[in-house]
């Protein structure tokens, strides 16, 4: 909707209804930190996209199928970084630092664009690719539990 802010959401039955997560709203602000959406900045990626007129924080949204939580999640922000749950969206924890990586030994991913969630015997793997840092990757092993950490 024009002059509204982003919101996640999700939808367990094919988009007949919907359930806000505000918890996952907190985290692509990272609290506050930055805009949901902002009015200056780069408008997108590739040919023919070179307007500076702002962009949203959501860039990313992707979940596991067969892993042993059900459903994990990953979502992205074009600044915020990377946010994980393991609750079907219940709860979310940061897995990257935007502010101060070097102390946190969390890495800073900016704009991440792709992910895929792979199951294995021993865990889960997410990978995760962003516009200027590479190809990241994180492994959750079975009988992790997630608390509800925050951003």
């Amino acid at each position: 909707h024009p002059g509204r802010s982003p919101r996640m959401m999700r939808s367990i039955d094919g988009g007949a209804s919907w359930v806000l997560l505000p918890g996952l709203d907190a985290c692509m602000t990272r609290n506050g930190a930055f805009r949901y959406t902002n009015v200056r900045g780069p408008t997108g990626i590739g040919t023919g996209k070179t307007g500076f007129s702002g962009y949203a924080q959501p860039t990313l949204v992707a979940f596991g199928i067969g892993d042993e939580y059900g459903r994990m999640l990953i979502a992205g922000a074009a600044d915020a970084g990377i946010f994980l749950s393991l609750d079907a969206g219940a709860s979310w924890r940061a897995v990257t630092d935007p502010f101060t990586p070097q102390r946190s030994g969390l890495p800073h991913i900016p704009r991440p664009l792709y992910a895929k969630v792979v199951a294995a015997q021993e865990g889960t793997w997410a990978f995760v690719g962003s516009q200027g840092r590479g190809l990241w990757s994180t492994f959750v092993p079975r009988g992790t539990a997630i608390r509800a950490a925050g951003c």
